[in-house]
């Protein structure tokens, strides 16, 4: 893939494949050489010019260091490091391993006050395995606050990582029809938006740690929050639906993790959207 990066009508090409800390080295030679060039012109107009081209230079150097820190659409063509989700005990790991899994996010809580009985089993066997792992919340909003759940979250499996390996991704809360009669589980979307960002914050606080990855699919989001964009700053993972398949919902600009399959309600298969270097940089700092 080439890059083409255009500032206010000129063009700065990047041959090859987009790496940030080559283009970047490039277009700086490119920058330092123009303006070297202007200071020992003596043609006012001419260096006029020539600091509007090297200010767009600059600016360039920003754009592809974007490049190399967001997830891009080509990734999803180009990179697809494997995982599973799982909320029932009994996983062969080996297996699991054999069939090429890098990662695995496992169902820890549900609601107000449930824990996931098989959890502690889940995230050993995934430890074990050497896969890199998380915890999930299966939100409930219809029996608490946004601020009970992440903290129950929290408390119960979804903090940070104490452990030596620094496998563990950051938590993860589970947004999706909550039944047949009401899937917004009688909010609307102004509350909804409301009860969300509360569990972000908390979640911030106690983790101490980035944003919550948020699971949904576009038609939820679009339903519930009413396609809200108050949220692009959470990892979006995007969760299987027939009908919307890949459709971004609201806010955001690429996935960061895709659900592609689903074994019943208790498993689902999951690509990464990004390389093994951004999937270690993925990871929860270790927390004291």
């Amino acid at each position: 893939m080439v890059a083409r990066v255009v500032t206010r009508g000129h063009l700065l090409a990047v041959d090859g494949p987009i790496h940030p800390g080559r283009a970047q080295k490039r277009i700086r030679e490119r920058w330092v050489a123009r303006s070297t060039r202007c200071r020992g012109s003596g043609n006012h107009r001419e260096r006029g010019s020539c600091m509007r081209v090297g200010s767009n230079t600059l600016a360039a150097l920003c754009v592809v260091a974007l490049v190399g820190l967001l997830p891009s659409s080509a990734a999803r063509a180009d990179i697809s490091i494997k995982g599973i989700d799982v909320a029932a005990g009994g996983v062969n790991w080996a297996a699991v391993q054999k069939e090429g899994a890098a990662f695995a996010y496992l169902e820890a809580t549900e609601g107000r006050d449930h824990v996931n009985a098989p959890f502690d089993e889940l995230i050993t066997g995934a430890s074990k395995a050497g896969l890199f792992h998380g915890a999930y919340h299966v939100a409930a909003p219809d029996l608490s606050n946004g601020m009970d759940q992440a903290n129950y979250f929290v408390e119960h499996g979804g903090g940070g990582s104490t452990a030596a390996d620094q496998r563990t991704m950051p938590g993860a809360i589970v947004l999706r029809d909550g039944s047949k009669t009401d899937k917004c589980y009688g909010l609307d979307p102004t509350a909804m938006v409301s009860w969300l960002a509360m569990f972000d914050n908390t979640y911030i606080n106690r983790a101490k740690g980035p944003h919550p990855v948020i699971a949904t699919t576009a038609e939820w989001w679009k339903t519930c929050t009413g396609d809200s964009h108050a949220f692009g700053a959470n990892p979006l993972w995007l969760l299987h639906s027939a009908d919307t398949a890949e459709q971004l919902p609201g806010g955001w600009q690429a996935y960061a993790l895709v659900q592609y399959e689903v074994s019943g309600s208790k498993r689902g298969k999951d690509k990464f959207n990004g390389s093994k270097d951004t999937l270690n940089n993925f990871v929860l700092p270790q927390q004291d």
